[in-house]
């Protein structure tokens, strides 16, 4: 990681869940705060964006890097929770229904819906995991 590198975490000291704050790695310095609705529930970066999952509305919300807002939303399934990037898409664990849902970052749209079972809470991408 270079000295300018930026680590995203759910949740904001001070505000629990209800934002996302970006911190540069080397001064431990928060750099922004971004606010989401609902209930963040998880975070991956990745395809151009910082991916946060809202359990209460059943959201993937895409958060631009550099202007540090939400740019848009994507209905996936039931209580979404763990999110992961790779293989050329996002991936969210909807742990209500049971299902996985694949985002086309370049469209933001749901290309594919897994049954899975079970109430899945985490999802893994094929260079590194995801999950809370």
């Amino acid at each position: 990681m270079g000295a300018d590198a930026i680590e995203w975490a759910r949740r904001s000291p001070g505000n629990p869940g209800q934002c996302r704050w970006a911190r540069e790695v080397a001064s431990g310095k928060i750099v922004a705060q971004v606010g989401v609705p609902g209930r963040p529930a998880d975070v991956a970066v990745g395809e151009g964006a910082v991916w946060v999952s809202d359990g209460v509305n059943g959201t993937l919300l895409r958060i631009d890097q550099a202007k540090r807002v939400v740019v848009d939303r994507v209905q996936v399934g039931a209580d979404p929770a763990g999110v992961a990037v790779g293989g050329g898409s996002v991936w969210v664990a909807n742990s209500q229904d049971g299902t996985i849902s694949q985002v086309n970052p370049t469209t933001d749209t749901v290309v594919s819906t897994l049954r899975v079972g079970n109430g899945p809470t985490s999802v893994a991408s094929e260079t590194a995991r995801y999950g809370c």
